[in-house]
């Protein structure tokens, strides 16, 4: 049966690849149609489609003295577990290898970013950016658990928050071939570990129910430097196009915590048809990989002392860390040019994985949106 199955997991990626491969097949076929009608000679910045769906970050650059103010509100829902690709109950997670006497059972994140450019000439703009991030995660207690059962007042649920800043970034894109509606450019980000990894909340304790240190998952930061390369290419016509970013994450060393992030890749492309020059729509695919957390979370109780054989809780441990993810990205521009208002974009996506291989056991995003107004100044 175990074979079956992974024989059947394999037939399934399989033709969910090759439906991606068509997707894309497709709408290169209709990007090279719609080139053959093409009149314009050089990029266009003032139409909707010169920028990526608002979720994806570093995709355009400005003009000599041109500076921007961003803002966009991110929410994301995670209510399932999964361990590979296969879904899991809490009675799993419990009777696993692991043993654990508290499982996450959902989570829900809401993100705040405000982001400043300025182009200090044709080819180079100057990033920054910083976040005010709110984390929710509920969990379930092993029934055998009695000792934290009793902390939690009978209880076999309970809810975990985090809020704060998250970490600030800076860094710089620079534009190197700008031709024939074509635009190649690279960019390199440093952030800054602002966010706090030392967020405490109340949650039942072998003790009792007191103040006690959180898993990296709900804290604000990762705690380390983190260098963010990417590359993005930008192709133009006459009413869509068309483009694609490379970008990775690469944390530098253990934070305080003794623990850091595993270096994520990833790759996006997206299009966009546009209907008028204040309208587009988006489509877009996105592939992301990180790997497992690397070290030890400091400062948390890994092993509880009335059962010292189990685990505490699934997020407390590197493992359970990293995979790989492809999202299927749908989104809208607005752009606003009259007497009073100019260079005001409004846009909105939503990111919808359609498929999902997590080390470890997990909690599993079944959607992120994204709303977000730009203004050039």
């Amino acid at each position: 049966m175990q074979q079956e199955a992974i024989v059947l997991h394999k037939m399934r990626h399989s033709h969910l690849l090759k439906s991606i491969f068509g997707i894309l097949l497709l709408l290169l076929s209709v990007t090279c149609f719609t080139g053959l009608f093409a009149k314009e000679n050089r990029f266009n910045t003032n139409r909707a489609d010169a920028h990526a769906p608002i979720s994806i970050m570093g995709d355009h650059t400005h003009s000599k003295g041109e500076s921007m103010f961003s803002y966009r509100y991110m929410y994301m829902e995670m209510p399932k577990l999964i361990s590979g690709t296969n879904s899991l109950s809490t009675s799993e997670v419990f009777n696993s290898d692991g043993r654990y006497v508290v499982s996450p059972t959902y989570m829900y994140m809401h993100m705040h970013m405000i982001g400043v450019m300025y182009a200090s000439s044709d080819n180079l703009t100057f990033t920054t950016m910083t976040s005010f991030r709110y984390n929710i995660m509920d969990h379930n207690i092993f029934s055998g658990a009695v000792p934290l059962i009793e902390a939690n007042e009978g209880s076999e649920t309970f809810r975990a928050r985090a809020s704060g800043l998250g970490d600030f970034s800076t860094g710089f894109l620079y534009k190197f071939f700008d031709r024939k509606r074509i635009r190649i450019h690279g960019g390199l980000e440093l952030t800054f570990p602002s966010g706090s990894i030392t967020i405490k909340d109340r949650i039942p304790s072998p003790g009792g129910s007191q103040r006690s240190l959180l898993p990296s998952a709900m804290q604000l930061g990762s705690g380390t430097y983190d260098f963010i390369p990417s590359l993005t290419y930008q192709h133009q016509f006459r009413f869509y196009s068309y483009a694609f970013q490379v970008k990775g994450r690469l944390p530098t060393a253990l934070n305080k915590q003794g623990y850091r992030n595993g270096h994520m890749a990833e790759n996006i492309f997206w299009n966009s048809i546009r209907f008028v020059d204040w309208f587009a729509m988006n489509l877009g695919f996105s592939y992301i990989f990180q790997g497992r957390q690397v070290g030890v979370q400091n400062d948390l109780l890994l092993n509880p002392p009335f059962a010292p054989e189990r685990r505490t809780v699934t997020t407390a441990f590197g493992e359970n860390y990293g995979g790989d993810r492809i999202d299927v990205i749908i989104g809208m521009n607005f752009l606003v040019h009259t007497a009073r208002i100019n260079g005001l974009r409004f846009a909105t996506d939503i990111r919808v994985p359609v498929y999902q291989r997590r080390n470890g056991i997990q909690i599993e995003t079944i959607i992120a949106v994204t709303v977000g107004l730009q203004q050039i100044l």
